[in-house]
């Protein structure tokens, strides 16, 4: 698999459903995290926690960069596209 298909398939996710799952992931990770810390866990255990959520913290916030990324790479595109068609069209007047 390739970025390119990749950055396609991201294309065809719904972005905000999509979001919306990643952080609610992030956010029990980080409950589940408060709880162990609470209920006073082991230390290998808590330590085993913290950096599951750490990971997927920081996985989180690569894929909303990604994702909105793509967005942005596809608004710019609309924009030049516009610019493109409204030069032509005053060059061809």
């Amino acid at each position: 698999m390739n970025i390119m298909s990749v950055f396609s398939r991201l294309k065809q996710l719904n972005k905000k459903f999509t979001l919306s799952i990643i952080w609610s992931v992030v956010v029990v990770s980080w409950l589940v995290m408060g709880g162990a810390l609470l209920i006073d866990v082991r230390q290998d255990l808590f330590v085993t926690v913290v950096v599951v959520t750490a990971v997927l913290t920081e996985t989180a916030f690569w894929l909303t960069a990604i994702l909105l990324g793509v967005a942005m790479v596809d608004a710019r595109r609309a924009v030049v596209q516009r610019i493109k068609g409204w030069v032509a069209g005053r060059v061809a007047s």
